[in-house]
């Protein structure tokens, strides 16, 4: 192996969303020299309707309020937009919607602060047991070595596959989003969750600052993880439906999804069935 290496550490932390984010500041507040590494050169919104338990807080020594936009205190479900059932959250559990890039980068700076460093526009390309210590090999050829390595670049990471870590084969889930700026008017504190219009999934709106998380998730399995395929397979009509594209990626979120394809799916939900509200609004 090379001997040129850029940093040498107690341990390497591939990936900073909220898992790596997190693993980071608790490792290099007990002392460590933590290295957390991350493929994005810049902050990227991701799939994620932002629903977080609010007891997360208790494994933080810090608030996570600046990443909240909302604290959910009721929950309204509903089966094909109809039969309606609304749950009201006790006082001491109540569930937060965040933003996801703020969470990310407010648990990064957390780390960088208990002392970890932090790169970004690191693809590791390569992990290598190298006697007692692991070597990361980046894609521009640049080697990372430490005496620890965690895994958190997100369930489609290849490394625990390769590793032999965690089960062989792996359910996976299909998720898209989109924010609406402006758009919806779901009371603070309320979010909502519609089952029965999407094949083994569901879909869920969620209040944000200024507009709405709307999203569909669907748990069809890998075969079929591509979006087109979920949602041709979850809504019949989507087959004949041309896809749209989009210049404005900055609200959506998913592998392939634009936001015009993604309003497209989400009318056609609420549409059906003679509803003509949205189930992102109150009747």
């Amino acid at each position: 192996m090379s001997e040129t290496v850029r940093a040498s550490c107690d341990v390497l932390v591939i990936g900073a969303g909220a898992a790596g984010g997190a693993a980071a500041f608790h490792l290099a507040a007990a002392g460590h020299h933590v290295v957390l590494l991350e493929k994005d050169a810049g902050i990227r919104v991701k799939p994620c309707g932002g629903g977080m338990a609010a007891s997360v807080q208790n494994w933080f020594p810090f608030s996570l309020e600046p990443a909240v936009e909302q604290v959910i205190r009721e929950v309204d479900f509903s089966w094909c937009l109809e039969d309606p059932v609304v749950a009201e959250l006790p006082g001491d559990a109540p569930f937060w919607i965040v933003r996801r890039e703020r969470l990310d980068q407010l648990l990064a700076e957390q780390a960088v602060e208990a002392g970890a460093e932090h790169y970004r526009g690191i693809e590791i390309n390569q992990v290598e047991r190298d006697g007692n210590n692991w070597e990361l090999i980046a894609s521009d050829g640049e080697r990372w070595r430490s005496r620890a390595v965690v895994i958190a670049d997100g369930s489609g990471s290849r490394w625990p596959q390769q590793l032999g870590l965690g089960p062989k084969h792996v359910q996976m889930a299909s998720t898209m989003s989109v924010r609406l700026e402006g758009q919806g008017n779901l009371a603070d504190g309320t979010t909502r969750f519609e089952f029965g219009l999407v094949k083994q999934g569901f879909a869920w709106a969620f209040p944000i600052a200024g507009g709405v998380n709307i999203g569909v998730g669907s748990f069809i399995g890998k075969q079929d993880a591509d979006p087109d395929a979920v949602l041709r397979s979850s809504c019949p009509i989507w087959a004949s439906m041309p896809l749209q594209a989009s210049a404005n990626g900055d609200n959506c979120a998913s592998g392939t999804v634009t936001i015009d394809w993604m309003v497209t799916v989400l009318w056609w939900l609420e549409m059906q069935r003679r509803s003509v509200i949205p189930f992102w609004q109150k009747a």
